[in-house]
């Protein structure tokens, strides 16, 4: 049975935290329809153990939440499409973790570009009324951005949460 611990809480509280605080400090790049989110970076925790999933969610719902409250985000719609797409990407990037190419989780992490440049470039080429398939390659290439920064982030997190997680 996987049980919740304060510690375990803790860990998950800061996860989404510091996907929030990395997404809303570079706000006006988070959002819109050129847009690479630093949170999503942080999908490489993902890779290390699924109830990270839940936590990286947690965060892009409120990276989604307040920035729709402070007008820096004009899509309601984006707190539930991207959300969504974030749990989605989450989950394909475990379900894939152990394909490596050359030692790198590169395969796992392409699922946080395609989910997010389908979905969120979708609403978003709608929503704006610009060309749809461009905003899904702007979303699409963002995302990929952001999940190769988190490639050199990945070895140093897996270190620092094994000592305080495990």
């Amino acid at each position: 049975m996987n049980t919740m611990t304060v510690k375990k809480i803790a860990v998950f509280a800061l996860v989404a935290s510091v996907y929030t605080v990395l997404s809303l400090v570079v706000a006006p790049f988070s959002f819109g329809q050129i847009q690479v989110r630093l949170g999503e970076a942080l999908m490489v925790l993902a890779l290390i153990n699924k109830d990270y999933v839940w936590a990286l969610t947690l965060g892009c719902f409120l990276t989604n939440m307040i920035g729709v409250m402070t007008s820096v985000d004009p899509m309601p719609l984006d707190i539930l499409v991207g959300t969504a797409a974030t749990l989605a990407a989450g989950l394909l990037v475990y379900r894939f973790r152990k394909v490596l190419w050359k030692g790198l989780p590169i395969f796992p992490l392409l699922w946080v570009a395609i989910v997010n440049g389908v979905f969120v470039g979708l609403e978003l080429g709608y929503y704006l009324g610009v060309n749809v398939p461009l905003t899904m390659i702007y979303v699409f290439i963002g995302e990929v951005i952001s999940a190769g920064l988190g490639l050199f982030l990945y070895e140093p997190l897996k270190k620092a949460l094994e000592k305080i997680y495990y």
